[in-house]
């Protein structure tokens, strides 16, 4: 069992992995890996969070106890102490893919699909920082990308899997214009055939 100095020593380490020298932020970099597969080795968190823990996620199995405290982060029962924690734990995890299983596991086809270039130049035992999450985010934000004319709005409209959803709105909205239409019409007629008729 870790004692409560080495549990402070070791989230100080985690917190300046950049002062570190090559070998100890490796073996750091290899430590948080492994915390965050299992959340239940990630001591800090543990005894941080035991108390939320108990209250939200008795029904989580352990490797799933990070992912259940983040989802309920915000809850208004949330001890701040441990809301400090896991949002400490969710900024570790945007730092590398790989230390972020729920995405690591989301993207496993598209990690190596678009940024095997990157996966090239990484040694295993060395932090990506954020490249290959930064990557995704390009991608992501090349298919949805803004629509640059009309053709290009009409593709994205018959592509897009909520397409009958999209022509329904558009669709409504033109019938909506027409009666609009109509009824304004027939009003001026009205209005211009009365000022006639004085």
């Amino acid at each position: 069992m870790k004692t409560f100095l080495s549990l402070q020593v070791i989230e100080c380490l985690k917190e300046n992995k950049r002062q570190l020298t090559q070998r100890c932020h490796q073996r750091i970099f290899k430590l948080q890996e492994v915390e965050m597969v299992d959340p239940e080795l990630d001591y800090q968190l543990m005894r941080v969070c035991k108390h939320m823990i108990r209250r939200f996620c008795t029904d989580s199995e352990g490797k799933n106890v990070l992912q259940c405290l983040k989802q309920n982060k915000n809850s208004e029962l949330m001890d701040p102490k441990c809301k400090q924690m896991i949002t400490k734990r969710q900024i570790t995890q945007n730092t590398d893919y790989r230390l972020n299983p729920v995405l690591r596991k989301a993207c496993k086809a598209d990690i190596p699909k678009f940024c095997q270039p990157i996966l090239n130049k990484a040694t295993a035992d060395s932090e990506l920082e954020g490249q290959v999450i930064s990557c995704l985010k390009l991608k992501y934000a090349d298919q949805v990308a803004p629509a640059e004319g009309f053709s290009d709005l009409a593709m994205q409209v018959m592509t897009s899997p909520s397409k009958n959803y999209i022509l329904t709105v558009i669709g409504g909205g033109v019938a909506l214009l027409f009666v609009m239409g109509l009824i304004c019409g027939r009003f001026t007629k009205r209005l211009t055939q009365e000022l006639k008729d004085r």
